[in-house]
């Protein structure tokens, strides 16, 4: 499996990156810290014909991420388009775009880690946004085990 990391926690991505390791040791992993990169990289591994299988995403980019479901609402609504993992989903769906496309791309499993999950309404507002699910914020490694599996099959 092929497994992107979008978080701006080194020590976040650090964690993660070696629960997928972990679970997975064959595992291409790559980690990014901002939006743009994490759609650079996206593209670069469609182009390459290794597409990425699944994307552990930050939900707030700018490290001021709360527990409260104003930290949620705030991410949810921030004009900024790089302050929010939420923006990325919309930004690598092949369906979400004005253009014929000229192939299939293939979109990675979307799964949003935050602290601010605490409740179904919380995962019903992000997987709205275009996320597959949400998990809460550390990632625990039965979650990756699962997550992983998922992505295997």
């Amino acid at each position: 499996p092929h497994v992107l990391i979008l978080d701006d926690s080194e020590v976040i991505r650090t964690a993660h990156y070696n629960l997928v390791v972990e679970e997975h040791p064959n595992a291409i992993v790559h980690a990014c810290s901002n939006c743009n990169e994490a759609c650079t990289y996206v593209s670069w591994a469609e182009a390459a014909e290794k597409p990425v299988h699944l994307l552990l995403l930050d939900l707030d980019l700018k490290d001021e991420e709360s527990t409260s479901m104003r930290g949620l609402l705030t991410c949810l609504s921030t004009e900024d388009p790089l302050s929010s993992g939420l923006n990325v989903p919309e930004r690598i769906d092949p369906y979400e775009t004005d253009e014929m496309p000229i192939h299939m791309s293939f979109k990675p499993m979307v799964a949003l880690v935050s602290k601010c999950i605490q409740k179904e309404a919380h995962v019903n507002a992000v997987v709205h946004r275009g996320c597959d699910l949400a998990l809460p914020k550390p990632l625990t490694p039965q979650a990756v085990q699962v997550l992983m599996h998922f992505c295997v099959s």
